[in-house]
């Protein structure tokens, strides 16, 4: 009987251990923070290039033929207005939903262009018409966000991103931007960058230490990016997006931190969505749950052709093809779209 007792008292002594073990085990693991090479494969898969050109004249549309026309000078015009980046937030009825900055894609653009990594062998580029552009504030006034509506009939293609209460970001934490910069003169190629920023609570200027709060820019932090990375999205070291980068300081040299810099907190979307700003989208069409083992792993495929886009303006005006005339436009869904074609 003794044993018996000796025994339970045993069992009841490793069950506890082993309960608050596990229960230590999953608080540490819940506590884990990505690596930087983790958080840039998420990166990787999450980011797009969006640009703008208008129209020659009246009669021109968004078509082939009409891309066909002065290509010289679509280039210059794609050179000038190739400057942001985005990232796809929702999938709903076959409709990929870009988050972008407002004045990336700003009205009156006949064409819009953007360019997605596929996840492991290549970028397919779109080009969008203005109707396909829901701008969820008021444009050039309101928060500096839009939306972008890629239709395309295949439901689980790109990766939808992992979004955050912004609110939970404290002073001096370690932020990573993505974005793609703007194509140097007279090069063709462009290649992501991923960079590391700490976050402060106000910008240093003459007169008064204050972040800029003006069009939704309540994020601010220390960091050198480059033109070209607004609308790309900003992480947490958890690898969940919490803002859209979007601004910078015109005079760097009155802070003694470093260059500043201003993002949108992701919380200023969410909210424009629950007040029912988008025509489309709720909280519930959004990703809240956190980024897979298998996210990460796959954005670690083909870096190197992942973070590198050749031939830039060619990609936009049709993967060469159009070129050579030979682009074969696909009228539904609306937007156009030469991917078949792209390599």
């Amino acid at each position: 009987m003794k044993n018996l007792y000796n025994t339970t008292q045993l069992y009841l002594s490793l069950s506890i251990i082993l309960g608050l073990l596990t229960n230590f085990s999953s608080k540490t693991l819940s506590a884990t923070k990505y690596t930087e090479k983790d958080i840039n494969a998420i990166a990787r898969m999450a980011t797009v290039i969006v640009s703008h050109w208008g129209k020659k004249d009246e009669n021109e549309k968004c078509t082939a033929a009409g891309l066909i026309k002065d290509i010289d000078d679509r280039k210059r015009q794609i050179r000038t207005n190739q400057g942001s980046g985005g990232l796809i937030v929702a999938e709903k009825n076959n409709t990929y939903y870009i988050l972008t900055n407002e004045h990336a894609i700003p009205p009156g653009a006949d064409c819009y262009g953007v360019v997605v990594w596929d996840g492991s062998k290549k970028h397919e580029t779109y080009i969008i018409e203005d109707a396909n552009i829901e701008y969820i504030d008021r444009p050039r006034y309101g928060i500096d966000l839009a939306l972008i509506k890629l239709e395309i009939n295949s439901a689980g293609k790109y990766y939808i991103a992992s979004l955050k209460n912004s609110d939970t970001i404290s002073e001096s934490s370690q932020l990573f931007i993505s974005g793609w910069p703007k194509v140097e003169e007279k090069e063709t190629s462009t290649t992501r960058r991923f960079i590391s920023v700490q976050k402060i609570n106000n910008w240093q200027t003459d007169d008064v230490n204050k972040c800029p709060t003006n069009r939704g820019y309540k994020l601010c932090y220390i960091g050198e990016t480059s033109g070209g990375m607004s609308g790309g999205p900003i992480f947490d070291a958890n690898g969940y997006v919490v803002g859209i980068h979007g601004r910078g300081d015109k005079d760097d040299s009155k802070s003694q931190l470093g260059p500043q810099r201003a993002g949108i907190p992701i919380n200023e979307f969410i909210n424009l969505i629950d007040s029912g700003k988008s025509k489309d989208l709720t909280r519930d069409d959004l990703n809240f749950d956190p980024p897979s083992s298998e996210l990460i792993a796959q954005g670690k495929i083909n870096t190197k052709q992942a973070d590198t886009i050749e031939n830039l303006y060619e990609l936009f005006l049709g993967c060469f093809t159009i070129l050579q005339g030979e682009a074969e436009c696909r009228k539904n869904p609306s937007p156009f779209a030469w991917n078949d074609r792209c390599s």
